[in-house]
């Protein structure tokens, strides 16, 4: 979620309850800044970890194209070339 999101509902909440007095934004430090950079730097390098991630195979018992992809959730994921459909992958990574 967002940091402006998070505030809305907060400040949905404050105001429900007459509260508008106790809800205070601050702005981020340079500090906070900085680390949720890093942050999202780490997160990419995590999500993007695979090798498989554009390589094209074919699976023999098929006879289907294959491509490797990294999905969403940062988790290998493999798409059937002809349907551009993602093959279910019941692993726990």
């Amino acid at each position: 979620m967002e940091a402006k999101e998070a505030y809305s509902v907060l400040e949905t909440i404050a105001e429900l309850n007459v509260m508008q007095e106790n809800l205070h934004l601050f702005n981020p430090t340079i500090e906070e800044v900085n680390f949720e950079e890093e942050a999202a730097e780490i997160t990419g390098v995590i999500v993007n970890r695979h090798h498989f991630k554009g390589f094209v195979f074919t699976l023999s018992l098929t006879g289907k194209k294959y491509k490797g992809t990294t999905s969403n959730a940062g988790v290998l994921s493999l798409i059937d070339i002809q349907t551009n459909l993602d093959v279910p992958n019941n692993s726990n990574p």
